[in-house]
This record gives structure tokens, sequence and C-alpha cells, in this order.
């Protein structure tokens, strides 16, 4: 058994090598299977050993931000709905759940994309998951630690924002009202500033 997973994680790194020069050479179509087979790898095997990690770590990578890079990667080759699946698969893995900040934001993006697409519903479902985890976090969150808070505070405007146009196009105005007196009133409360 440590013998396969020595030989995975030994993939693993060599398929994320070689994205990652695919990514410095600007070849996006060669690197994107190349990071999806590290992403479900990753998402398979337990997530990355520490030599794995240490590659991630040299390019400031997490998985959740490797996921958000396969998503432009994506999106940019013109491959919106492979983008959409790249966040939900991202958003069930483990280390994503664990992560609020990530999860937040990857839930944002996944939002804004299925709204483009016209795809209400699952748009709604993904600007609330965001959402709740944004008001979880802000309200056990040290607000000295002013960076993450911020993040989140802005994230939860951004999507409050989001998921009242989505309930707009819905037909539910009621909730979409809501959602707006929402986002005012806690930006208030952060002092933020809305235009």
């Amino acid at each position: 058994h440590r013998v396969d997973r020595r030989q995975r994680q030994m993939c693993i790194r060599d398929r994320l090598r070689r994205g990652l020069d695919h990514l410095d050479r600007e070849e996006p179509a060669e690197a994107i299977p190349l990071f999806r087979s590290v992403l479900r790898a990753l998402d398979d095997d337990a997530g990355p050993d520490a030599q794995t990690q240490a590659l991630l770590d040299e390019r400031d990578f997490t998985l959740a931000s490797l996921a958000d890079l396969l998503c432009d990667l994506e999106i940019e080759t013109g491959n919106a709905k492979a983008a959409r699946d790249t966040l939900r698969r991202a958003l069930v893995s483990s280390p994503v759940l664990a992560a609020p900040l990530e999860s937040m934001h990857l839930n944002l993006r996944l939002g804004e994309l299925e709204l483009d697409a016209g795809h209400l519903p699952d748009a709604i479902g993904a600007l609330e998951r965001g959402r709740g985890t944004a008001k979880s976090f802000l309200t056990t969150a040290d607000p000295r630690d002013s960076e993450a808070y911020e993040f989140a505070a802005l994230n939860e405007a951004q999507l409050s924002v989001l998921l009242a146009e989505a309930r707009l196009r819905s037909g539910d105005s009621s909730l979409a009202a809501n959602a707006c007196l929402l986002y005012t009133s806690d930006a208030a409360d952060d002092r933020l500033c809305v235009d």
C-alpha cells in the first residue's frame, strides 16, 4: 500500500510539474488535462504528500487555488462547462471544505458562472452556500485578522448582490429584496462602502 501511494504521488508530482511548465510557456490547452488529473488524483488520494505540497507551496498554490487556476484556464479556452465542473468537484473535496475562505471564494466563482449560464437554481445554491460560509466565518473570526476578515466581508457583499440578482432573475423579488437589505445592513455593520 505504501509503495502504491508513493508511486501515485510521484505521478502526481510529475503531472503537476509538467502542467506548471506548460503554464509558464503559456500553453493552457496542454496544462488543463494535467491539472485536472492532479486535482482528481489528490482528491482521491487524501491530499498531497510532503514533496507534492512543497511543489505547490513554491507557487503559493493550495488545492483550491489550483482549482481556481484550472477554472480560469478552462474559461480562457472557451469551456465554461468544464470550469463549472472543476469548481463543483473542488467544492466537495476535503481540503476545500476545511478552508472556509477558499470554499467561500469558489462558491462565489461557481455562482457567477452558473448565473452567466442561466442555471438559476444552481447559481442560487452556490451563492447561498458561499454566503452561509462567509456569515459563519465573520461571526467566528477574529476581526484583528483584518486581511481575512475584510476578504470574507467583501465576498459576503459580492455573494449577496449576486444572490439578489439570481433571485430577481428567477422571479422571486421578495427574497431578492431581502438579500439586498441584508447586504446593505451587513455592509453597514462592517463599515463597508455600499455604492
